[in-house]
């Protein structure tokens, strides 16, 4: 499914969780990583094997030495402990008018076990209007964080608008 959005679009991907990454010394264990189906692109790159993002880079200090081409990482304490957070909604979701915009859907995930559908907006989540909300705010209450909390959503629809219930799942 969609797992990002870049200047080209959509970013499809297969995702998992990679039992443990380890860089010199330090390890990380569970890391969301996404293995994008592009072919063409940076993402298509056959040289990549995945892209692990800030399920990593929040772990640690991070300087770049441009000049020098080089990264340093410096290990650092996380609240929350060690796991990461991921979609447990099973949709991808745009800014749109008024609210959410869904782009793509899980097949079997939670969403298109209730009945979501590419297209539709996402316009209050548990009572609140969805336009107050930022793109991240909605990220944490989807999360996977919150598997088994039931989210209520109403959707903008045709002939009315529509509420739907959510249960989150834990989908990695």
């Amino acid at each position: 499914m969609t797992t990002g959005w870049g200047i080209g679009g959509p970013i499809p991907a297969q995702v998992a969780r990679i039992d443990t990454l380890c860089i010199r010394e330090s390890c990380v264990a569970g890391v969301v990583t996404r293995f994008p189906t592009l072919t063409q692109g940076a993402f298509a790159d056959s040289q990549d094997a995945g892209s692990i993002g800030t399920g990593v880079l929040k772990r640690y200090t991070v300087t770049f030495d441009y000049p020098g081409r080089r990264l340093f990482l410096e290990p650092r304490r996380i609240r929350g402990g060690g796991h990461d957070p991921w979609d447990g909604a099973g949709m991808w979701l745009v800014g749109g008018d008024g609210g959410f915009e869904v782009t793509d859907v899980l097949a079997g995930g939670p969403a298109d076990r209730a009945g979501i559908e590419n297209g539709e907006v996402i316009v209050a989540v548990d009572g609140r209007d969805a336009a107050g909300l930022s793109l991240p705010e909605l990220r944490r209450l989807l999360s996977d964080d919150r598997a088994g909390a039931v989210v209520r959503l109403r959707i903008r629809g045709e002939p009315e608008p529509r509420n739907v219930e959510l249960t989150l799942k834990r989908l990695l």
